[in-house]
């Protein structure tokens, strides 16, 4: 499969080398431009995989060409290189983001071949989904009760690796994919958001919970014994029976408490603490663990003190630049430190380098998902990917 990649770079001998660089890979096709008039052109006369901006951020006009992409209907990731103020870089990454504009990574200082290279095979940071995944796409018409009751809806694990080593998958996220016949693809943002009733998130848990126990029992048979992180709507804690439905689910599975994590969705904002702590805290007397994301609003640390959580998820938006910007890191350690503190587990997502893998496990992260570790995948799919190579084999 070939990867077209549009290089944007002002001086010619620079354009020359970058070109250089890159034809030398034989799936590779790339072409050279010297202003962002240039980069808008192609981009909305052709399909572009990657681009590489070589210039400064401010001579880049780096927002006007952000915002430019975005529009695109699928818009090339970014592959930013500068020289300038870390901060701006983090800025620019975290705006792109937010926009929805891919960044498969970043080089600091003028342009190196081999970590270009390394750039160019790698994946780029996001919700690492197969790629027909339209993760912001709503299906039409589509129902989540029938979705359920037809099998509709495919369960993918994301790896979750030990701070060790990115080889050392402790754990997986269990991540909904629906697959939608009427709109052609995968849909993961709305399965839980549509499952708001207390029926849906009822069918919702069974489902996962469900597939969860197949999947363990198949990582068992060959030696891995990983926890699942599964999604847990809100809605649930509305029932009265919530505590006795839940046990009783798990117990129908075969399920223990220390095989799961359940994670609390409170990406619509914080529910009213008071109305849901004590459902949470009657949960946590019978050993279950709850996650929450962090992600950089504020809203989570104000939530940190009230829910009797076990696991503090950091998400994109607060680790870009962490591998190069120091107030990143700054951030990073205060936040690892809080939670260190109240007794959590840290889990990084989104960790798309191997040096940002090295700063964070520095800073004391516990757990990390990502590129780095792997793609989200089928249970059969992971337990290929644990499986021991030859070389594995022989070592041992």
């Amino acid at each position: 499969m070939t990867t077209n990649v549009l290089v944007l770079l002002h001086h010619a001998m620079e354009r020359a080398y970058a070109l250089e660089v890159l034809q030398q890979a034989t799936d590779i096709r790339c072409e050279a431009v010297d202003d962002i008039e240039g980069v808008l052109q192609r981009t909305a006369a052709a399909s572009w995989d990657i681009l590489l901006c070589g210039v400064s951020l401010k001579d880049a006009d780096v927002v006007r060409l952000i915002n430019a992409l975005a529009e695109r209907g699928q818009p090339p990731e970014l592959i930013l290189t500068t020289p300038d103020d870390p901060a701006l870089l983090t800025a620019a990454m975290r705006v792109a983001h937010g926009l929805g504009v891919g960044v498969r990574g970043y080089l600091r200082g003028p342009i190196n071949g081999p970590a270009l290279k390394a750039l160019l095979r790698s994946k780029a940071a996001g919700p690492l989904l197969p790629a027909d995944t339209h993760a912001d796409a709503e299906p039409a018409g589509g129902d989540i009760d029938t979705a359920f009751d037809t099998n509709q809806i495919e369960v993918m694990y994301l790896p979750q690796a030990c701070a060790t080593h990115p080889a050392d998958i402790a754990a997986a996220q269990a991540i909904l994919t629906w697959r939608q016949p009427g709109h052609g693809g995968q849909v993961s943002s709305c399965v839980r958001s549509r499952a708001a009733s207390a029926e849906s998130a009822v069918k919702l848990v069974r489902y996962v919970l469900r597939h969860a126990s197949r999947a363990l029992g198949l990582w068992r048979a060959q030696g891995f014994h990983p926890s699942i992180s599964c999604p847990f709507p809100l809605a649930l804690l509305g029932l009265n029976n919530c505590a006795a439905l839940l046990a009783g689910t798990m117990q129908e599975f075969g399920l223990h408490p220390r095989d799961l994590t359940f994670e609390l969705d409170l990406s619509d904002g914080c529910p009213d603490m008071r109305a849901i702590a004590p459902a949470l805290l009657q949960l946590r007397l019978q050993d279950l663990e709850f996650a929450v994301s962090c992600a950089g609003n504020g809203a989570t640390f104000a939530t940190l003190a009230d829910l009797p959580v076990s696991e503090l998820k950091l998400s994109q938006d607060l680790l870009d630049g962490v591998a190069f910007d120091p107030f990143v890191q700054q951030l990073v350690a205060g936040i690892v430190n809080l939670a260190k503190g109240l007794d959590m587990r840290v889990v990084a997502t989104a960790v798309s380098q191997p040096a940002e893998f090295t700063i964070l496990r520095g800073l004391g992260c516990d757990f990390m998902q990502g590129p780095v570790v792997g793609a989200a995948q089928t249970a059969a799919g992971l337990a290929r990917q644990l499986l021991p190579t030859p070389a594995d084999a022989a070592h041992a």
